[in-house]
């Protein structure tokens, strides 16, 4: 969840004034070019399309690439070309709203576009996307509006090929951080970096950035991969999902934990109003047993179920981590080949078993209100009014209305409007 605090999200959610959207395209160096502001979009036309999860199933990893979309219309003083694509911009909300901070009458002060009678006003701005424009095409039926598609990075990680890079790291030994940083195009946050440094084996003080990947098998008969595969592969391991954080006029990557969310405690964001919403009779776990492909001629030939030895749930739960290449290896690198990496094991003994088990929420999609604060992988609780079969509240001995709460996770999100901003929400889970 990006950073804000409680009163602001009172104000924003209870008393918002208006939203300003804007689009700056940025030159190689980084430097702002241009700015394009509502006068050249066409009324709630953005959508912005972000997610961790998109499967039937809880699956880590995530890299997904972000899509931000929006219909932009010439004016005597901007027209756009197909020149806009390939262009690196950033996306830019800003939020207006009336405080709790009142307003005293003196004999200066009059009403104005800043002050109104009562409160004091107050903004907050959020970048909600940056990436590069993948096409700008214009419309057959108006030839003055241009129907903008944008990514993140994933979506040029995804397009380059990291076959001989990958090749070269496993076969000098290389380490689990230099890895992922060799594939990664930009810079990584200060949380990756203590993730980095959490040590995995207490005997050796082994950390997660020195951890050394073998995989002699897959050198004999390597299969392409691309950069993005690589650190999703990363992600995965680790029992989380690699995300791109928009920043300002820049970027960086980020993973994030359900272990880190509390389902049930005050950093879940609260909704107390939805227009629709669908939730399960049943409750998504998280994973206590994987399977592990430890060597041969074939990702599937020998297979080990590792228990991850976490938690106390009996129902076996099974991840399946054989076409994951970075764990697809039989020896840990003494020259001794063993049954499962030594590396591996004390990885989700000690730090991804924890967070691939910790999962627990009610699979669900919903439509609410916008709120841009919120990110994938945030932990989400939806108020429900009860009612009976004829669709009447249901009172309790005190008069007040019934409830239940819906708890579970944002695992994928549409973000749509402007003015008015509308979040579909969603999480999958058999």
């Amino acid at each position: 969840m990006k950073d804000i605090d409680s009163s602001t999200k009172n104000a924003i959610i209870n008393n918002l004034i208006e939203n300003v959207l804007s689009i700056t395209v940025v030159a190689e160096d980084g430097i702002p070019r241009m700015t394009i502001y509502e006068e050249n979009m066409i009324s709630e036309s953005m959508i912005l399309k972000q997610s961790i999860c998109d499967e039937s199933d809880l699956k880590f990893g995530g890299c997904i690439a972000s899509e931000f979309n929006i219909d932009l219309i010439d004016t005597e003083s901007k027209v756009f070309s197909n020149n806009l694509v390939g262009k690196w911009i950033y996306v830019n909300l800003k939020q207006t709203f009336t405080t709790n901070d009142l307003l005293y009458p003196k004999n200066t002060l009059y009403p104005s576009l800043k002050r109104r009678p009562g409160n004091t006003e107050s903004s907050k701005t959020w970048c909600l996307f940056w990436g590069f424009i993948d096409s700008a095409q214009r419309d057959q039926n108006n030839k003055n509006i241009r129907h903008i598609v944008a990514y993140d990075r994933f979506a040029k990680m995804y397009q380059t090929d990291a076959t001989n890079i990958l090749y070269n790291y496993i076969k000098s030994g290389a380490k689990f951080g230099t890895i992922l940083k060799g594939c990664l195009s930009i810079p990584i946050s200060d949380h990756v970096n203590d993730v980095l440094s959490t040590v995995i084996n207490k005997t050796t003080n082994l950390t997660l950035n020195d951890m050394p990947i073998f995989n002699d098998d897959w050198l004999k008969d390597n299969s392409n991969v691309t950069k993005g595969e690589v650190v999703r592969m990363c992600c995965e391991m680790l029992g989380g999902f690699g995300v791109i954080v928009p920043d300002g006029s820049s970027s960086v990557f980020d993973i994030v934990f359900f272990y880190d969310s509390n389902l049930y405690g005050k950093n879940a964001e609260s909704y107390d109003f939805y227009e629709q919403l669908y939730s399960e009779e049943y409750i998504t776990y998280g994973y206590n047993y994987l399977l592990f492909s430890i060597g041969g001629n074939s990702r599937n030939e020998k297979v080990k179920k590792l228990n991850s030895e976490i938690g106390t749930r009996t129902e076996e739960r099974i991840y399946d981590f054989t076409e994951n290449i970075l764990c697809w290896q039989e020896s840990d690198g003494t020259g001794n080949p063993t049954t499962s990496n030594t590396n591996i094991i004390n990885l989700i003994h000690d730090f991804s078993g924890l967070k691939m088990y910790a999962p627990q929420y009610t699979p669900m999609s919903a439509t609410l209100d916008g709120r841009p604060w919120v990110e994938c992988g945030d932990t989400i609780r939806i108020v429900v009014n009860q009612t009976d079969t004829e669709g009447n509240y249901i009172y309790d001995e005190k008069g007040n209305i019934e409830t239940e709460t819906v708890k579970s996770f944002m695992l994928s999100r549409t973000l749509t409007g402007i003015k008015a901003l509308t979040d579909e929400i969603e999480a999958k889970g058999d």
